[in-house]
């Protein structure tokens, strides 16, 4: 999302594309816990661990571009 002051409308069509991935992982996450034998008392469980997932990619994602940082600089 650093090139958006270039390209606003490609900015908001990843942002939005964005949002229906998550919406649809969501629900096929949250049909595949309360399909299982945890049924649904498992999802406040899957609530928490999803996020912490997510954090985690984020934090490693993060650490290994940071030797790609010189050359991500905005056009």
């Amino acid at each position: 999302m650093k090139c958006g002051k270039v390209a606003p409308e490609l900015a908001a069509t990843a942002n939005i594309s964005d949002f229906n991935i998550a919406n649809a992982l969501g629900g096929l996450i949250g049909g595949a816990i309360a399909d299982n034998t945890f049924r649904v008392s498992a999802i406040p469980f899957a609530a928490a661990v999803v996020p912490a997932l997510a954090l985690l990619f984020i934090l490693s994602q993060e650490r290994g571009a940071a030797y790609l940082r010189p050359y991500l600089d905005p056009l």
